[in-house]
């Protein structure tokens, strides 16, 4: 009994391992498809955001696009450094493509309104602020049926 445990838990954590994609480098925006309709897709991820700790800046159902507010994130895998990131979400026919942009005023290292790129470091760990945007759609995802991930590398 204990031998078929262990490897019904064994096939749960490999299939679990094999469906999480690796970030590709230079991805820029993280593309979310679902069955959802535009007008409820557009609501549910406005309230999604709202929940996650963003203020939503813009909220343009017609043009189909939501700008989040800049958040402080003082501390998330390899931030270590207060930051500012803000969700840029452009929805159309079942589709949100997802960009990130940050603003950094820390000494030695400012910039305003940069693009979000998952560049990776030397020993092939991703930008903290990426992973800080992937983290947040792939929970939102989550939350609904039949959606798929997937990176944008330009």
């Amino acid at each position: 009994m204990k031998l078929l445990l262990c490897l019904v838990l064994n096939l749960v954590l490999v299939s679990v391992a094999v469906k999480a994609q690796k970030i590709p480098k230079g991805a820029d925006a993280i593309e979310l498809t679902t069955t959802l309709a535009d007008s409820a897709l557009f609501e549910s991820v406005q309230s999604y955001l709202e929940e996650a700790g963003f203020d939503i800046d813009v909220a343009n159902e017609e043009e189909g696009t939501i700008v989040t507010e800049y958040r402080t994130v003082t501390e998330f895998k390899t931030i270590k450094e207060p930051i500012q990131i803000r969700l840029l979400a452009t929805l159309e026919n079942g589709v949100v493509l997802f960009k990130g942009q940050a603003t950094s005023r820390n000494p030695g290292n400012t910039y305003e309104n940069e693009p979000i790129v998952n560049d990776e470091s030397s020993n092939g760990v991703s930008d903290g602020e990426f992973l800080f945007i992937n983290e947040i759609i792939n929970s939102y995802a989550k939350t609904l049926d039949q959606a798929t991930v997937e990176y944008n590398v330009p």
